[in-house]
């Protein structure tokens, strides 16, 4: 079949950063081509996919600082992807119901499906204007907002079988990935930290219209020794496998394997320079703690690199972070 899919601009496919939307329609896109079928993706120009890319702007929108006007681009991948007939068997819009306009008029099978929430008020009367839409949820409970609307499936977000493996032995913390927003409640998560008395560790980013979220509901809970949090960039690029490892001689063996480290010569290893490059944040991540965790990751490299191959890495590799409970992507703050 001759398959579109249309992923948002806000971030490239798959994500270099946060991006549970993008990762999605990644795994998606590459199967589909895997399975045989012809598909073109319209997304940022810093997209990697197997399948035929329609570029509509060079560079993901969210942290591209070149750009002033967000909505030109936005127009353009509507009118590109869904403004045109005859090209594909079928069209599968994850814009939400930002190309119902164009998909309405288009006489190309079209289907929706819709990443997050459902339950604001103002959408309502979109729906009831766009009832015959073809929708998909992720979840039977997403749906229950609009429950009438035209809802063909709900098709569960997956990943790749082979992405991550079973740990044996019980890990030693747990984790919270994506971002401090009221719908992800990480409040739920540090109360449930607290309550089993497992540490827990953050890597998560805070967009503008949350920050008032985060200061006043997030940020007092982080004072608890048993909370650490972690800039979002420095996940960046780094196969989240990685984040889940539950040993550091496995931690460690990861970042070699996947050039983020570099043995030879520490100090050009690629994920000092994503530290280096993070931006404070909150009053949190400050630039002593991007400071701090670049210098502590510093040490741990340079002492794992000296060490004898029959020795095991340490994550406790110098006096410089003797006072830190230091966890690769995890400075305590």
């Amino acid at each position: 079949m001759r398959i579109a899919q249309v992923a948002p601009l806000w971030e490239s496919v798959p994500p270099k950063l946060y991006g549970g939307t993008e990762r999605i329609v990644s795994y998606l896109t590459e199967e589909l081509v895997r399975l045989g079928h012809d598909v073109t993706l319209f997304a940022s120009g810093d997209s990697v996919t197997a399948a035929r890319l329609e570029a509509i702007c060079a560079h993901a929108l969210r942290l591209n600082t070149g750009i002033f006007n967000r909505d030109a681009p936005m127009t353009m991948l509507m009118e590109q992807a869904l403004g045109k007939t005859g090209e594909f068997d079928i069209i599968h819009s994850h814009l939400d119901f930002m190309g119902f306009p164009l998909a309405r008029r288009n006489p190309t099978p079209t289907v929706t499906t819709f990443h997050g929430r459902l339950d604001l008020p103002e959408l309502q009367p979109v729906f009831r204007e766009y009832m015959e839409m073809p929708m998909v949820s992720i979840s039977d409970a997403q749906r229950k907002p609009i429950s009438w609307a035209n809802w063909y499936a709900t098709v569960y977000h997956g990943l790749p079988k082979d992405l991550y493996g079973l740990h044996q032995n019980s890990g030693t913390y747990l984790a919270f990935l994506g971002r401090i927003a009221p719908e992800k409640r990480p409040d739920h998560a540090i109360e449930l930290a607290k309550r089993v008395g497992i540490p827990l560790r953050i890597a998560a980013k805070v967009d503008p219209m949350d920050q008032a979220y985060f200061h006043r509901e997030i940020e007092p809970l982080l004072s608890d020794s048993r909370v650490s949090t972690c800039n979002e960039c420095h996940l960046s690029g780094v196969d989240l496998s990685v984040f889940a490892r539950e040993t550091p001689c496995k931690t460690w063996a990861c970042l070699v394997d996947q050039g983020l480290v570099n043995v030879a010569s520490p100090e050009d290893s690629k994920i000092l320079a994503w530290i280096e490059r993070a931006s404070p944040d909150s009053n949190l991540i400050t630039p002593q703690v991007i400071a701090a965790e670049h210098d502590a990751f510093r040490d741990w490299i340079d002492a794992n690199a000296a060490l004898d191959a029959h020795e095991t890495p340490s994550l406790r590799p110098a006096s410089s972070v003797a006072s830190m409970d230091f966890r690769p992507f995890c400075g305590s703050v």
